[in-house]
């Protein structure tokens, strides 16, 4: 349920119970600049200033909550009464007349002309039952709920507000065709109320009855064009219908709406039709950070994170994948010293917490996210050679091998170490070898077979310059280059890309998968465009 006009109505019926009315007319006006024809609002501000003896300024006030629900009985009492107070019996009768045919107490109505009633005879729910109401429907006590707000309805049958919340209890306990009918007496008694017809189309469409939900989303707009849910609430109607290019542009409507008090670093004005254009392109299937986006767009409350702008850098980095280091560099903000979206706990853990990542019993030594990483990169670059400096226990070398051959490649793995692995396996060759031999010299065994398109994974912590320097004398254009656990590497991975620019370019979609390098290759995951 959308809350913001119906939490200041109730905020101005608290201060008018409490006989502050300076503030009750703060709230009551607040609405109205909202929505001039709220029938509430009007109504109230009615009862205020006919208090004050302003009848001829509570008239119009009266007439209008009339005019938008004229199937509200105190509506008709107050209306009458502030006519014969003003001396217009001959329009009082006639009013009278009118409220008759719409079937409210005759006798009730006959006396108002003899002896009219004070303003204070006109009931209506107190604020301690409204109040415990909504508590209970908030905190999720749905039986109370329902049984207080049945309790209300009955001493108080034209209560617009218990009536929608009984609507909204019926809808969580599942029992929709009861939801529908509340929700149509809701609208009945306040037609001009965007939120009932809004909770009214939402149990349409929980139901399947989408031309009706149709209808009633629609409504709600034309209520109030400003209520954002209404335009989701639609656009997902319409969707069905397959109404693609109105259903988009709606639901980018909607989200600028209901964002506008969303606090965000990001622009939202580009976010939003980014975001729906992921959607679409997902066949709207939303992935949990999808669905954290969404919170953060409608503005929902207890989100720590500015999720619009992790989402806007994610984009930003997949538009623009290829950046130099130094490019790369410079654009990281300030709050975030280690290079990172995130680290501590989550980062730490992505190795595993009570036992290692194994593949075929073998030890990897892998961040979940890496995995995920290496097998797109598998994808994407298709290598023929695979060079691993830093064998461990062989656990990578044999996964790297076995995962470009479920993908249909013919790739043979290079794997080095100071220490042989004793695993076999056909498309990997382990080479004991020190790599601190490495210099432009000296080149480690097999280097004539590293032909074609290669993938250099340096993962020994070792002679790195060394490495670099000797390896960029075989790396060609398409060819990839990750450093592995590069926090400490950063310095020497700065000199040589700059040395060797533009030749290396960091390839930020990969880098940025999850997050601003979310992968133990931080700023280093390059390929290779000479």
């Amino acid at each position: 349920m959308e809350r913001t006009i119906e939490q200041t109505l109730q905020q101005g019926i608290v201060a008018h119970n409490k006989g502050n009315f300076q503030e009750a007319e703060r709230f009551y006006k607040a609405i109205l600049q909202k929505q001039p024809k709220h029938p509430d609002a009007n109504y109230n501000l009615g009862l205020i200033t006919i208090s004050m003896d302003q009848i001829e300024a509570a008239l119009p006030l009266f007439r209008t909550a009339l005019e938008v629900n004229p199937n509200i009985e105190k509506f008709w009492v107050s209306y009458i009464y502030a006519l014969v107070i003003a001396k217009r019996l001959e329009e009082a009768k006639q009013a009278i007349k009118k409220a008759k045919e719409k079937g409210f107490d005759s006798k009730k109505l006959d006396m108002l002309l003899s002896q009219p009633l004070s303003a204070s005879d006109i009931k209506s729910p107190s604020q301690k039952q409204l109040d415990n109401l909504l508590e209970h429907y908030q905190n999720g006590r749905l039986s109370e709920a329902e049984k207080l707000a049945k309790s209300i309805i009955q001493e108080f049958p034209s209560d617009n507000f218990s009536w929608k919340i009984l609507a909204a209890v019926f809808k969580s306990l599942g029992k929709n065709s009861e939801a529908v009918s509340a929700n149509q007496k809701a609208v009945a008694l306040s037609p001009q109320d965007a939120e009932a017809h809004y909770n009214l189309g939402n149990t349409f469409r929980a139901l399947g009855r989408l031309e009706e939900a149709e209808a009633s989303y629609r409504q709600a707009i034309a209520n109030n064009p400003k209520m954002g849910d209404a335009y989701l609430g639609l656009s997902e109607i319409l969707r069905q219908f397959g109404k693609l290019k109105e259903s988009s542009d709606l639901y980018i409507k909607g989200l600028e709406l209901t964002s506008v008090e969303t606090a965000s670093n990001s622009n939202l004005k580009t976010v939003i039709p980014k975001f729906v254009k992921k959607m679409q392109q997902q066949n709207w299937i939303p992935t949990f950070f999808d669905n954290y986006v969404f919170s953060h767009l409608t503005n929902k409350p207890n989100l720590s994170n500015d999720f619009c702008g992790i989402f806007e850098d994610g984009q930003s980095s997949k538009e623009n994948r290829f950046i130099s280091f130094s490019e790369r560099v410079k654009a990281i903000p300030a709050l975030m010293p280690t290079g990172r979206l995130f680290d501590g706990i989550p980062f730490a853990s992505s190795q595993g917490i009570h036992s290692l990542i194994k593949w075929k019993e073998h030890c990897l030594y892998k961040t979940s996210s890496d995995l995920v990483l290496y097998w797109m990169i598998l994808q994407d670059v298709k290598p023929n050679v695979i060079i691993e400096l830093g064998s461990g226990e062989g656990g990578s070398a044999i996964w790297f091998a076995d995962m470009a051959r479920a993908l249909g490649l013919d790739t043979h793995v290079y794997s080095y170490d100071i220490k042989k692995p004793k695993i076999y396996h056909e498309q990997v060759t382990f080479i004991e070898y020190d790599l601190m031999k490495i210099n432009q010299n000296s080149k480690p065994p097999y280097w004539e077979f590293f032909l074609g398109k290669k993938l250099l994974i340096e993962d020994a912590h070792v002679n790195l310059d060394n490495v670099l320097n000797l390896f960029d004398n075989i790396l060609i254009k398409d060819d990839y280059l990750i450093v592995e656990d590069s926090d400490a590497k950063q310095e020497i991975l700065r000199d040589f890309a700059i040395e060797k620019e533009p030749k290396y370019k960091l390839d930020q979609f990969f880098l940025d998968f999850f997050g601003k390098n979310i992968t133990c290759s931080r700023n280093s995951i390059f390929k290779v465009f000479e």
